[in-house]
């Protein structure tokens, strides 16, 4: 670890410390730890705070992370909507707007109502514009992070191949990165949690879409054609409902929030689980036929990675109470279990679910934008 990580990486452990501290702390030389704060101070990423009690002499200055060294805007592109919201780089909340996303949309008017969502909530958020870093997009569909392509998702027939990176670094100047939706909240959980890169968890997503994807051995795995994690489209049964992309008896289909509450006829997935609490016989047995299906895919899956953590996440974690207890009723010896004490003593893979829909959706894609624009600073966080 270099010096100017080191430093950075004591000023967020105290919060605040002064110079003269450090280098008595940990044996540095005074002059490079004048020499690297400097530069960091420069750099804005961290700055002088409050004078602390002098113990004779000159009284030493406290240095502090900068909470505001400069800000993200981070994107969400979903089936149906858009949304955008501006954050610090601690990651914190500053402005968030929302589009709805015509069906019928094309190329040029998704790329024009993207830069446009973006303009507002960078010009509405009220910070200076300079003062913007890098912008964070999260999309739906099938991404090539190699080329910065956004290759399309089904229910966008018109929209695909756009060269969606290149489109927003020549209108913004900012640093851009694309990552598939889930992936991105796969970063933002593992942040979140301090899951260590080099452990093997996956993200499996339901909400009015399914997706997963899965950090193995240190790296998103993206299959050979960007296109892994579709754990929506794991058809389970061949002559089953049509799916918007062309096959059928997609997971999606029966056991997605929208339509679990489709079948069930109610308005709301929230209204869905009190119907399930409240004994709903129907309700029931459309949930635990679902539930079903849903525990046999994630116990494959678990054999098949070996996983040790499996985050569930998205509107479907409502359920949480239920699904345990589903679980917990069947007749089976899964490869997996909710109990992170029993995982470790059988090697077996951790059940967490999320219940923060703020990382299940637009953080991911603010967290990536952020952890590049350190990485330029010389500072690696995973924020």
């Amino acid at each position: 670890m270099d010096l100017r990580q080191f430093i950075y990486n004591k000023i967020r452990e105290y919060n605040r410390i002064s110079r003269s501290e450090l280098a008595k702390k940990y044996k540095l030389r005074q002059a490079s730890v004048t020499e690297v704060s400097r530069e960091m101070i420069r750099d804005g990423i961290i700055v002088e705070g409050d004078v602390a009690a002098s113990t004779g002499g000159r009284k030493p200055v406290f240095l502090e992370v900068n909470g505001e060294a400069f800000f993200v805007v981070a994107v969400e592109v979903s089936k149906s909507f858009m949304t955008a919201k501006v954050y610090t780089s601690e990651m914190k909340s500053v402005y968030s707007c929302q589009c709805e996303i015509d069906a019928a949309i094309d190329n040029d008017s998704f790329s024009r109502q993207l830069i446009s969502l973006i303009n507002d909530v960078m010009y509405d958020s009220d910070v200076p514009r300079q003062n913007f870093a890098a912008i964070g997009v999260g999309m739906s569909g099938t991404v090539d992070n190699d080329t910065g392509i956004f290759k399309g998702v089904p229910n966008l027939q018109n929209v695909y191949n756009i060269d969606l990176k290149r489109e927003l670094e020549k209108n913004f100047g900012l640093l851009v990165v694309l990552e598939h939706d889930v992936a991105a909240i796969l970063t933002a959980e593992c942040a979140f949690r301090g899951i260590p890169s080099n452990d093997n968890t996956g993200v499996i997503f339901i909400d009015e879409g399914i997706g997963s994807a899965f950090n193995l051995n240190g790296a998103i795995y993206r299959g050979s054609y960007n296109g892994a994690g579709e754990f929506g489209h794991v058809s389970i049964d061949h002559d089953g409902r049509e799916c918007y992309c062309g096959r059928k008896g997609c997971l999606e289909q029966y056991a997605s929030t929208a339509n679990l509450c489709k079948d069930a006829k109610v308005k709301s997935f929230d209204e869905f689980v009190n119907e399930y609490s409240s004994g709903n016989k129907q309700v029931i047995e459309i949930f635990d036929n679902s539930a079903k299906v849903i525990l046999s895919i994630i116990d494959n899956v678990c054999s098949l990675l070996d996983l040790k953590k499996l985050i569930i996440c998205g509107e479907f974690a409502k359920a949480d109470d239920i699904f345990r207890e589903f679980a917990g009723k069947q007749d089976f010896k899964y490869r997996f279990s909710f109990n992170s004490a029993e995982c470790e003593a059988k090697n077996s893979t951790e059940i967490i679910f999320s219940n923060d829909a703020e990382r299940s959706g637009i953080y991911g894609p603010g967290v990536l934008a952020a952890r590049e624009t350190f990485t330029q600073l010389g500072i690696e966080r995973y924020v």
